[in-house]
């Protein structure tokens, strides 16, 4: 009869420990999966906000790159605008007290 009631006894305490273990195991499992859906969750969030900053970073030099832009076009004009022939021939005129040789003026020199 001793060796009949060891048994079950060793029996019982077997599936208290199995029960034991699988009702950890489930619950670990569920706290990891938790853990890594929440950094997920906030690595999602995380890599928006960088994508967020770096398209207002990327529109402000956009506009930054047009009003550079505008800016080249009107020097260029400008830089036209100060070597025009009429301009030189006033400066010419009017800061150095030159002007346009008449016909009577001009000598031809053969070679």
């Amino acid at each position: 009869m001793n060796t009949a009631v060891k048994t079950i006894q060793q029996t019982n305490t077997l599936q208290k420990s199995s029960l034991t273990f699988a009702v950890y195991k489930p619950g670990i499992s569920t706290l990891l999966l938790t853990i890594v859906v929440l950094l997920s969750g906030l690595a999602v969030i995380y890599l928006a906000d960088i994508n967020r900053r770096l398209a207002i970073s990327l529109e402000a030099s956009m506009n930054t790159q047009h009003q550079l832009h505008q800016q080249w076009g009107k020097l260029l004009l400008e830089q036209s605008t100060w070597s025009t022939q009429a301009r030189i021939q006033s400066i010419a005129a009017y800061q150095l007290s030159m002007q346009t040789p008449t016909s009577n003026q001009v000598v031809m020199v053969k070679m």
